[in-house]
């Protein structure tokens, strides 16, 4: 179940970054993974503070907001705004409520504002151009959410919504095709076009989701889903490569292109997951997976792993420590770092013309306990 506190909806605050909603975070730029043939200098990386940008934003300067239906329906806890799903050349923003329960107790709902030219200042979410509802009861539906990706390579960007409390927490992640039209006000998660769940109860599959770009340069983007509790929590992470046809409507993790494992129990690997960006600067799309628990850089201090993107060379499974480079969390003063609990592509924050990462660590101690 989630464990979250209770209150109303969050206001969604509509700029450019919605995606830093880190409270500490780390941006790695390029210079990391420069030299290939210096991979073993570049394999662990303690994650220091040196170089952090700073900004504060005036609330006035937001176009719009958006708030939740009703109370405790957690509007806001996931975000997304990429990717037109629907063709008409806007993005189109994805709003998770993971609590919301209009029509079953803790249902959860998912819901998408096609964009357009002129936004209103406050919308109500009940407005929304489409409305996704959960399967079951405190399901979580909506606690992660990824748009962006073309996963069949039919012109429209794609949606995945995961659900990790689904079924004693087997999880299971949702995928909606994009299009032109079709659409009806409310769509229940039963109807999607295809469907991922854990392989093991417990498993919270679905806890993080993403459209991961092409990884392996067949035109067709990718699936990322994480399953963080997976084998006592060691964690599990899933890629399944994109393709215009052959899937079946539910589909056991367990039949994944790909599997990522976590190093160690209790490291929560895949907690979180995202697409990189080509960190590298070859024609492959790169890949995140954080394991927020992992112990390596002290009790807590978490770790995330970066996976170069690739045509071939793949293993079914790849064990973490295989990871292309990996980013160490500080030593924690008191509590936890959890580095990695948070993660994000950054864009070219520098103009060297590769990709940057982004990644938090809401525990970190630097300014003060948790600061």
């Amino acid at each position: 179940m989630l464990q979250m506190e209770i209150r109303r909806g969050i206001n969604v605050l509509l700029i450019f970054l919605l995606i830093l909603i880190f409270s500490f975070v780390f941006i790695v730029p390029y210079n990391y993974f420069e030299d290939p043939d210096e991979s073993e200098n570049i394999t662990k990386n303690q994650l220091t503070t040196n170089n952090i940008f700073e900004s504060n934003i005036n609330s006035s300067l937001f176009n719009s907001s958006f708030f939740g239906e009703a109370p405790q329906d957690l509007s806001g806890y996931s975000l997304s705004i990429r990717g037109d799903v629907n063709g008409d050349g806007y993005d189109d923003i994805l709003i998770g409520a993971p609590t919301d329960e209009k029509d079953i107790k803790n249902e959860g709902r998912v819901y998408l504002f096609f964009g357009e030219s002129e936004i209103s200042l406050n919308i109500n979410c009940s407005n929304a151009d489409v409305i996704f509802c959960g399967e079951e009861s405190y399901d979580a539906f909506g606690s992660s959410i990824s748009t962006g990706g073309d996963i069949n390579r039919d012109g429209y960007d794609d949606i995945l919504i995961g659900a990790p409390d689904y079924n004693s927490s087997r999880g299971k992640t949702y995928l909606f095709f994009g299009k032109a039209s079709g659409w009806t006000k409310e769509i229940n998660a039963l109807n999607a076009d295809i469907s991922f769940f854990g392989e093991e109860l417990g498993d919270k599959s679905g806890s993080s989701v993403e459209s991961v770009g092409d990884i392996n340069g067949d035109e067709f983007d990718d699936i990322l889903i994480g399953a963080p509790s997976y084998n006592s929590s060691r964690g599990k992470t899933y890629l399944f490569f994109g393709k215009a046809s052959g899937w079946t409507t539910e589909n056991n993790c367990s039949i994944a292109d790909i599997f990522f494992n976590g190093e160690n129990t209790g490291d929560c690997y895949g907690i979180s997951v995202c697409n990189a960006g080509n960190v590298n600067g070859d024609r492959y799309d790169d890949i995140l997976i954080g394991a927020e628990k992992n112990n390596e850089g002290g009790s807590g201090s978490g770790q995330t792993y970066l996976f170069f993107g690739r045509s071939n060379g793949w293993s079914q499974e790849m064990n973490s420590y295989l990871a292309n480079a990996s980013f160490i969390g500080e030593p924690p003063i008191t509590g936890y770092d959890v580095s990695g609990r948070k993660i994000a592509y950054a864009g070219d924050i520098n103009g060297d013309g590769y990709d940057d990462i982004l990644i938090g660590a809401e525990g970190n101690d630097e300014g003060g306990s948790g600061a």
